[in-house]
């Protein structure tokens, strides 16, 4: 705002060089960047009507403005007045004229509200152009809407629109009707009471039309006309992001307290062709406020303009703290209460300093402080932010595979997403898990459930997947047979699993050749058990076939049997009696046949037996162990030998037959049947 002594200066130099320059009129001046040019008329020689408008203001500064520029600008918005195409009423500061300086001034000071109101609205400026999630969330409490700039091109612009709707009772058809130089934007009414303002002192219609908004959220692509007063209102189109730099705004009356209401924006670009010489708003007021005294006071040909003082802040309050969930940015408040020169107080805006999101983000509760600048306030103003502490809220699924017999190894600690959408490794105690629950040779799957250390409320889960046991190692079997017998093959082998079970399976034997046993030697076959690898092997061991001779003593009641002819001569020779061969026994096996002799008996006894407990207990009683008699047979077909005892003889008590009618017999006259003794070959 200029001062009254500046005003005074300027005016009477412009005066002299008005006198001097008078002859060529409008030619001391340049062209305005308008299509209009200024014309002769002086403000000296204005009406006193003339003087109480706009237009006189324009005038005014066109000839005393301090700037080749700010004369410019004034000489083009007093052209625009008189030159319009629009329709008109030719009622130039007329009350009822949006260009009447009470109208005038309302309007100013409706600007000036409208600043400060546009910079309480919570998530503007809201960036439209950028994509959703990166900025269209639009809430960054840090940021304002820019305050209009205004000047006089505009403010005229804005006072023909509004006679205009004045005129016409319709907001329709004023685009571009100004000159082909200029496109007017931006929202128009026809209000009924303008004099209503709202808790800000902000006209209602603003509000009117940011009421749009709703509509814009739901589709942003609305047709023209239905959401521009709230775009024009917010910097924005519905695919980009405009700022809106210049504004005028005018007021003027119809009959029956109804009025048209217009505010004109532009941005840089849409401006260049008037943007002249442009002010803060509350600068432009403060200019036209002394223009009003000085018209009002004029008592020469040279008006002065006394200074307007405007109250200034001295103290600034901080707001009360404010609470907000880790990870969820604060909304701070957008205005602060500030205390004037005058003693009054009022709400301010307040620009904060932007908050980095690691602040409010902490796992802890914790707190900090942001700072802010309240324009014509030297000091910073500081709030307290409190952050809540974070709470957990999904644990990442645990899921576990393991063997069947293994304990699974639960992991220590699981990634948790917390409130503030921060991840965090968490501690972790797990229930105790029974082993039954993964010793099932089939596998299969369970749950464990735990809690997080840090939050024994907060319950984990983790699947555990357990894969079926599998057969780590057979047994391979040996067997014996004879020449020229098949070997007698079992059906199962003995298995041990991975979870430490053991069990007998099922085994498939590749066939076996008869040329394999045709000879003494050793050979193998290989089998299969169903979910093993490699194959297993079975190792055969052929042996020679001997026939086992049985010998009586008649004089003792002994049967004697052995397979050396040798032997079996001599007791022939001594009187014993040869039977025949009793069976035949292989060359060897596994079984062995122990033969062990009873020297106190008269006559001497022999026994055999199988059982190396049976025999060593005999040797302990004075039996000699005579050694290996035999050996058992093991291969397929083989046939049992009968063994009986005689609780009555001194001697001979034990006999050894294949024969079971000869077995049958000695049962049936008092021996006692003691089961199988052997086996023989055939």
């Amino acid at each position: 705002m200029n001062s009254s002594g500046d005003w005074l200066r300027r005016g009477k130099e412009l005066l002299a060089i008005v006198a001097a320059t008078a002859c060529i009129g409008a030619g001391a001046f340049a062209s305005p960047s308008s299509a209009y040019a200024a014309d002769a008329t002086t403000w000296e020689s204005l009406s006193t009507d003339l003087k109480n408008s706009s237009y006189g203001f324009f005038k005014w500064k066109a000839e005393y403005g301090k700037t080749q520029l700010e004369r410019e600008v004034a000489a083009d918005a007093a052209g625009i007045l008189v030159n319009s195409s629009l329709p008109k009423t030719k009622a130039t500061g007329k009350a009822t004229s949006a260009t009447s300086l009470n109208n005038f001034l309302q309007s100013v000071q409706s600007l000036v509200s409208i600043n400060s109101w546009r910079q309480t609205l919570r998530n503007e400026p809201c960036r439209v152009d950028l994509p959703e999630g990166r900025g269209r969330a639009c809430d960054d409490g840090t940021k304002t809407l820019t305050p209009y700039l205004t000047n006089d091109t505009l403010m005229a612009v804005s006072q023909v629109n509004a006679d205009n709707v004045a005129s016409s009772g319709t907001t329709a058809g004023n685009n571009q009707k100004i000159a082909s130089a200029y496109y007017k934007s931006g929202p128009e009414s026809v209000y009924r009471d303008p004099s209503v303002l709202d808790s800000v002192s902000v006209p209602v219609s603003v509000e009117t039309w940011y009421a749009q908004k709703a509509v814009y959220s739901i589709n942003p692509n609305t047709s023209l006309g239905t959401v521009t007063d709230y775009e024009m209102l917010t910097n924005k189109l519905s695919t980009s992001y405009i700022e809106y730099k210049y504004a005028g705004y005018s007021t003027s009356s119809l009959a029956q307290g109804v009025t048209a209401q217009v505010l004109d924006c532009q941005s840089d670009a849409g401006a260049s062709a008037y943007a002249g010489y442009s002010q803060k708003a509350a600068d432009y007021l403060g200019d036209l406020q002394a223009y009003v005294k000085t018209v009002a006071s004029a008592t020469s040909n040279v008006p002065t303009i006394p200074t307007v003082t405007v109250p200034t802040i001295v103290s600034v309050a901080d707001p009360a703290p404010v609470t907000t969930a880790s990870g969820v940015r604060p909304i701070l408040p957008v205005t602060v209460e500030a205390t004037k020169s005058d003693g009054t107080k009022s709400q301010v805006p307040v620009v904060w300093n932007s908050v980095p999101s690691s602040s409010y983000s902490t796992f802890e509760a914790s707190s900090f402080k942001v700072t802010g600048k309240v324009s014509g306030w030297s000091k910073p103003v500081t709030v307290t932010v409190n952050v809540l502490a974070a709470q957990p809220k999904t644990v990442t699924p645990v899921v576990v595979t393991t063997e069947s017999g293994k304990k699974p190894s639960l992991p220590s600690s699981v990634q948790v997403l917390y409130s503030n959408k921060q991840v965090k490794y968490e501690a972790v105690a797990w229930d105790a898990v029974d082993a039954s629950k993964y010793s099932s040779r089939a596998g299969g799957q369970f749950t464990v459930s735990g809690h997080l250390v840090s939050s024994p409320d907060t319950r984990v889960t983790a699947l555990v997947v357990v894969s079926p046991a599998t057969i780590i190692s057979v047994t391979n079997p040996s067997v014996m047979t004879v020449v020229g017998v098949a070997p007698s093959l079992p059906a199962t082998v003995k298995a041990k699993w991975s979870n430490g079970d053991a069990t007998d399976e099922k085994v498939t034997w590749d066939s076996v050749q008869a040329s394999s046993y045709a000879k003494a030697g050793t050979f193998t076959v290989s089998g299969k058990v169903t979910g093993y690898q490699p194959s297993v092997k079975a190792t055969v061991r052929v042996c020679e076939k001997q026939n086992m001779y049985r010998l009586y003593n008649k004089y003792t009641g002994e049967h004697f049997y052995t397979a050396s002819i040798k032997e079996r001569d001599t007791l022939r020779n001594l009187g014993w009696k040869y039977e025949r061969v009793g069976w035949v026994a292989p060359s060897e096996s596994n079984t062995p046949v122990y033969r062990l002799y009873n020297k106190y008996v008269a006559g001497g006894d022999h026994h055999y037996t199988t059982s190396a407990s049976e025999r060593d207990a005999l040797v302990k009683l004075g039996w000699i162990y005579e050694g290996i008699g035999w050996y058992s047979a093991e291969n397929a077909g083989s046939r049992a030998l009968y063994r009986e005892y005689n609780p009555y003889a001194k001697t001979g008590t034990h006999n050894y037959t294949l024969d079971k009618h000869e077995h049958d017999t000695l049962v049936s006259l008092g021996w006692h049947d003691e089961g199988t003794a052997w086996y023989s070959v055939s």
